[in-house]
């Protein structure tokens, strides 16, 4: 039988962890904790890379959620899913190590483009 989750999974037999792919977990005997840092982690950078769409150029824009999501992520400014990724990333770095980089110049305005449906950065 396979349970859904949103988290994190876990086999009780095993020390590692993996990530349900797809919010679907293995046989029911596995452990899924969406609360852990790992779980946490996995919906914010699941979340972000659905919101990653687009059908002009105006729909993008970049976003900083820290450390470990990377500089900067790009969305479309109209997702739905950008407060559920704030309130995640604010659990995340009150629950969570925490973790620096540098990170250069966030993109603005037209360095951030629409090709083939998905925001891109043009500096790079």
């Amino acid at each position: 039988m396979v349970s859904r989750c949103g988290g994190w999974c876990r086999s009780p037999d095993t020390l590692g962890t993996n990530p349900c792919g797809g919010n679907v977990c293995p046989p029911k005997e596995w452990v899924c904790d969406s609360n852990s840092c790992e779980g946490i982690e996995r919906r914010i950078r699941d979340l972000l890379e659905r919101g990653n769409y687009c059908g002009k150029d105006e729909d993008c824009m970049a976003e900083s959620y820290g450390c470990p999501f990377g500089c900067e992520n790009l969305l479309n400014r109209n997702y739905e899913g950008i407060k559920e990724v704030e309130k995640l990333s604010e659990k995340y770095r009150k629950k969570c190590p925490a973790c620096f980089y540098g990170c250069a110049i966030s993109p603005k305005g037209a360095e951030i483009v629409c090709r083939q449906s998905k925001c891109v950065d043009i500096r790079y």
